[in-house]
């Protein structure tokens, strides 16, 4: 009887410990799972301006896709866009305006986005920081939906972004609740 109680003894401390390992192992791969999925597929972003208003608010968070730019999909005209600006040394969320090909005119001190084979322009005001133009291969002009906001940095101010630093695509809201799934 002793000895079934001590085999018994023996077998229940060797089962939680498996249970025991299976547990953290599956902790493990959970974690690892979220950490692939957080680097490789989405991005969290917090809106911290008005500038894409009406569609992003001030303290949005926005869930951003960089599976659409692993998989190489093409950038669209009027997309939102999560892209590093260099000259800001920060990324932001801003829609994508101007496209490869497309013209940067200058006239009476103002600059104008041509497009469409010239059959359409956007006023950019005085843009300091763009210059007369074609945009080259890879680059892109984006803005802040607001064009009227002041002092927004977009690239009026802030030039040109390159495909190459376009991180990801924005998506829906994912806070506050009340305007969650909601976006573009």
């Amino acid at each position: 009887m002793a000895s079934k109680r001590k085999s018994a003894k023996k077998n229940l401390k060797a089962r939680r410990r498996r249970a025991r390992k299976a547990f953290f192992l599956c902790l493990f791969l959970f974690a690892l799972l979220a950490l692939i999925t957080r680097l490789l597929v989405f991005v969290p972003v917090k809106m911290e301006t008005n500038a894409m208003q009406p569609v992003y608010q001030q303290n949005d968070v926005v869930f951003a896709s960089r599976l659409a730019m692993l998989r190489g999909d093409a950038i669209a005209r009027g997309e939102d866009v999560y892209a590093y600006f260099a000259a800001a040394n920060g990324s932001y969320v801003r829609r994508v305006v101007g496209m490869p090909g497309d013209l940067i005119d200058v006239r009476d001190g103002q600059r104008y986005l041509v497009y469409d084979g010239g059959t359409k322009e956007i006023a950019l005001g005085e843009a300091p920081g763009l210059v007369y133009g074609e945009l080259p291969e890879g680059a892109y002009l984006l803005l802040a939906s607001d064009l009227s906001a002041e002092g927004v940095a977009d690239g009026r101010t802030l030039g040109l972004v390159y495909e190459t630093d376009i991180k990801a695509k924005a998506g829906v809201i994912l806070w506050p609740v009340n305007r969650m799934f909601r976006g573009r």
